[in-house]
């Protein structure tokens, strides 16, 4: 139904900003229907099964962001983004980039470079970074902005 996009940006050590977008699939012609995703995309108005007002809708996410911002810190809301965090439980490969390339991407993430590691997602740790299990049962830590995710094969 939709996606978030956070990128954080740095000032030496310290969060200077965080740049949150969010796409949201409203109507049937939002949604490229291919039965072969592992994730099948939909949009609001085949689950709600009814037309929905834009206006509307925007109201409620914007709602509900500013609802959950005074918690960004809190357990209630790392816990509840652990709950629906995509491939938990899942095996994955996670690539690690070095610095913005074109359209955002690390420039070594450009050429498909060999996963930095491969494991099963099994949570989050409590600053928000990834927690993979390794096949050796390793637990390894991996920081938010350095990763990109792709099913293991």
């Amino acid at each position: 139904v939709s996606g978030v996009l956070v990128e954080a940006q740095w000032s030496g050590g310290e969060l200077a900003a965080l740049v949150l977008g969010v796409g949201i699939n409203v109507a049937p012609a939002s949604v490229l229907k291919d039965s072969r995703l592992r994730f099948p995309a939909t949009c609001v108005e085949d689950c709600l099964g009814r037309k929905v007002d834009r206006v509307e809708l925007l109201h409620v996410v914007l709602e509900k962001l500013l609802e959950w911002r005074p918690r960004l810190s809190a357990q209630a809301f790392l816990q509840s983004w652990e709950e629906r965090l995509a491939f938990r439980g899942e095996w994955v490969q996670l690539f690690r980039g070095q610095s913005p390339g074109k359209d955002g991407l690390p420039h070594d993430l450009e050429g498909q470079p060999a996963p930095v590691h491969e494991g099963e997602i099994i949570g989050l740790a409590p600053d928000g970074s990834l927690r993979l299990r390794t096949r050796s049962g390793e637990v390894v830590i991996i920081h938010v902005g350095e990763v990109r995710l792709g099913p293991a094969g």
